[in-house]
């Protein structure tokens, strides 16, 4: 639609040659959404030709602002809209325009339309915001009462209850009590947080994109961190929240309250001193990567400078400088996250941290650090000590295998993993598990007196559990598991930390070896001999399957457990 007309009541478009004061749409800005109502009914004026780029609102004082995308600043269209407003007797605020980015153009929209449809759902302005955020701060405290790592919130276009689960021992449960909140509530819950998030891509939630950022809740005299990571699927788009600092704990744990025995501490104690080198983590998703390292970093002294990089934030850390470096993986953040590593480098620090390498951005900063003599602590996904080499030198990282391969640059490789922990006051042993009446293998499944039997008798000859110190998860549990009230979790308290740990400089046979085959074929021959022995030519290196039957012997950990995580016995 384009403005010919020249005269429109008692001013004329002559007398509007541009908007008198124009303001950019800031993140501050995003609290007077709810103050806004559309005029286009005020000025008489066609909007479907014009939704998309423009539109009048007014707020609750009764001023009017036009919002307009920058590219459409200049048009003819913004100047007759003005026009339009001062003619329909309607106040003008200072600034009169709004340049705002189309998401919040898009919301503007969306609102618009809900409150014109007859059968309309309820809408943000119907739900007080006091009753949303009630609703976020009891699912975030349900989780806190839990020790859950994570919150699921998933909407379903097709259904009209959301799917609300929590991330409990590495197990998903559903709550029952939070069953029946609506998709429509959900979703409005999701859209009123999102304008609290920082760090995030995106003004709004929208619902078509994956959007990523941190979210801080005000719980119980603390804040409570939750890293924010949704994702868009056929049915509607799912949010998991993980929960940073768990019961409002902000400061990183020490790092001997973890769960390490005292020779993998020693190890850590080794890595963390002297220049250089790198410390690398890896880990299934909620295995405790972030918090080990956030520990081992507050472990260092603080006579050295130490500097982090993360995304985002999610321990405070008081002997380091911690800088927020959002999306490491897109193309627009690569000159940010250059000129970050130049200016650390020019700030002499000692150690830094990068929370995460995922591609080979993070790969060259990792190369950049370690040859600057900066020491060097960060974490990656890979599912053993070994895969963290093979993960490097990939063509996702581009870690040159020369480089990993010379002495003093990898300092120490860690690959951890937590397991379902047994309650010590109602632990079965096999002969008082035997006599239940309802007996499940590891599948779930439940099986005869039988079957069971032969199940053991497989499992202590391939293993070597010893049977009298073995012990089985109490299904109906003790008053002293009973207290979270969740069937999955009774007969539990709380979880192992298992790890296996490979320190180069402690293992003459790993450079020899690296040298005389290859990194490739020397990983795969350590890796087939775990597999088939359960050790190999390396000494002082023990794997986490290991360590699991460490586990088994002392009556922690259930041998179904086991098997769930390493793989059934056949």
């Amino acid at each position: 639609m384009r403005w010919r007309s020249t005269t429109m009541g008692r001013l004329t478009l002559s007398d509007i040659t541009a908007p008198s004061s124009v303001q950019v749409w800031s993140d501050r800005d995003t609290a007077r959404l709810d103050q806004w109502r559309q005029v286009w009914d005020r000025l008489a004026i066609p909007s479907d030709d014009l939704l998309d780029r423009m539109c009048p609102v007014q707020d609750a004082n009764q001023q009017c602002q036009l919002l307009v995308l920058p590219e459409c600043a200049n048009d003819n269209e913004v100047k007759a809209l003005l026009l339009a407003i001062r003619q329909a007797d309607l106040t003008l605020a200072e600034p009169n325009v709004v340049l705002v980015p189309p998401a919040v153009l898009g919301e503007v929209n969306r609102r618009f339309r809900l409150l014109q449809k007859p059968n309309k759902r309820v809408s943000i302005h119907q739900i007080p915001k006091h009753v949303l955020f009630s609703l976020l701060d009891d699912l975030v405290m349900w989780a806190l009462d839990v020790d859950a790592s994570d919150l699921h919130l998933t909407l379903h276009n097709d259904k009209a209850a959301a799917d609300i689960a929590f991330t409990v021992n590495g197990v998903l449960i559903r709550p029952s009590q939070f069953q029946s909140v609506r998709t429509h509530m959900l979703s409005e819950l999701l859209s009123v947080a999102w304008m609290s998030v920082r760090g995030g891509n995106g003004a709004l939630f929208d619902p078509g994109r994956e959007q990523q950022g941190r979210l801080d809740r005000p719980i119980r005299g603390g804040t409570v961190g939750l890293r924010w990571a949704s994702l868009v699927t056929a049915n509607g788009p799912t949010v998991c929240l993980r929960v940073l600092n768990p019961e409002g704990r902000a400061q990183a744990p020490a790092l001997d309250a973890l769960g390490y025995p005292p020779e993998q501490l020693a190890m850590f104690e080794r890595a963390t001193s002297g220049d250089g080198g790198a410390v690398i983590l890896a880990g299934m998703v909620g295995s405790g990567k972030s918090t080990t390292l956030a520990a081992l970093v507050r472990s260092i002294p603080l006579s050295r400078k130490v500097i982090t990089l993360e995304d985002p934030v999610e321990y405070v850390i008081d002997n380091a400088l911690q800088c927020l470096v959002t999306s490491l993986e897109t193309s627009e953040s690569d000159q940010g996250l250059a000129s970050k590593l130049k200016t650390i480098k020019r700030s002499a620090a000692h150690d830094v941290l990068i929370g995460e390498i995922r591609g080979r951005e993070g790969g060259q900063a990792l190369v950049d650090l370690v040859l600057s003599g900066t020491s060097v602590y960060t974490t990656l996904h890979a599912s053993s000590v070994m895969q963290i080499l093979l993960r490097l030198t990939s063509s996702l990282v581009g870690v040159p295998p020369s480089l990993v391969s010379m002495p003093g640059v990898i300092k120490l490789l860690v690959y951890q993993a937590l397991l379902p922990k047994l309650c010590a006051h109602c632990a079965l042993t096999f002969d008082q598990w035997g006599c239940r009446s309802s007996l499940f293998c590891a599948l779930d499944r439940q099986r005869s007196l039988r079957w069971v039997e032969q199940w053991w008798r497989r499992l202590t000859e391939a293993i070597g559990i010893d049977p009298s110190r073995a012990r089985f998860r109490h299904p109906e549990g003790c008053t002293h598991c009973q207290s979270r009230n969740i069937q999955t979790l009774v007969g539990y308290a709380g979880r192992l930390m298992v790890a296996e740990m490979l320190e180069p400089a402690a293992e003459p046979l790993f450079f020899d070896g690296i040298a005389k085959r290859g990194m490739a074929e020397q990983l795969a021959l350590w890796e087939s001999q775990l597999r088939r022995d359960g050790v190999c030519d390396l000494t002082q290196y023990r794997s986490v399957r290991a360590r699991a039957i460490d586990c088994l012997n002392a009556g922690c950990l259930d041998p179904r457990d086991f098997e769930r995580r390493f793989g059934l016995i056949r």
